[in-house]
């Protein structure tokens, strides 16, 4: 995963990252890709903050009713992308899903690095955000950690 310091748009694609126009110098609110047909194929969309931020908010709006058992996961992941889609930003269901599993990978990742000790603190763009969503979850915070040494 590669980020642009300017935009702070994610890539996957090191050759797209390299040769990628900064969102903040476009018009249009994502970059993205257009097929021969010149149908938008949305392979190498990226996501600015805007839209990372906007994906975040979504999921801490419909993220009770998936733990109720009162929504699917996929149901949500497309109502999130419906969402977006109003805003302007077209993203899949699938985009949205995998753009939110590498945000929990990287927040997982900030969180044992600076559990450890000795460490100097990473910080996470989104990281606040996150917080408050999984502040009280035991699997992302655990609640204590005991040692058996004495």
């Amino acid at each position: 995963m590669f980020q642009c310091e300017d935009c702070e748009c994610f890539f996957t694609d090191m050759d797209v990252f390299k040769t990628h126009v900064c969102v903040t110098n476009q018009k249009s609110p994502a970059q993205s890709v257009f097929s021969e047909e010149g149908n938008d194929t949305n392979n190498n969309q990226v996501w600015n903050k805007a839209q990372t931020q906007l994906l975040i908010r979504s999921y801490q709006l419909l993220e009770a009713k998936v733990s109720q058992g009162k929504l699917r996961k996929k149901s949500m992941w497309e109502k999130i992308s419906e969402e977006m889609g109003e805003k302007g930003y077209n993203f899949s269901a699938e985009q949205v899903s995998g753009r939110w599993k590498t945000l929990i990978r990287a927040y997982k990742n900030i969180k044992a690095h600076n559990a450890k000790s000795g460490s100097s603190l990473k910080t996470y763009q989104f990281e606040n955000e996150l917080d408050e969503i999984f502040a009280k979850d035991p699997v992302m915070t655990p609640v204590k950690t005991m040692s058996s040494a004495s």
